[in-house]
């Protein structure tokens, strides 16, 4: 639904799936996430993120958020 925060520490803002489904799914598929709140998430990449692990982990938020 929205996503807020600063550089890199972001979160997300969910709509219509509870935050702890998104984060068991994304762990389940290799993609370390948090749920801070029951309907947000946070990312929290390290600062030596490659384009090709944002990418991967894009693509596995995508897969986990559309089943």
């Amino acid at each position: 639904a929205s996503v807020r925060g600063l550089g890199l520490l972001l979160a997300a803002e969910l709509d219509g799936i509870p935050s702890a489904v998104v984060t068991e799914r994304a762990l389940a598929n290799g993609l370390v996430v948090n749920n801070v709140t029951p309907t947000a998430i946070r990312l929290a990449p390290p600062l030596l993120v490659t384009d090709e692990e944002i990418d991967r982990a894009l693509a596995i938020l995508t897969e986990v958020l559309s089943t």
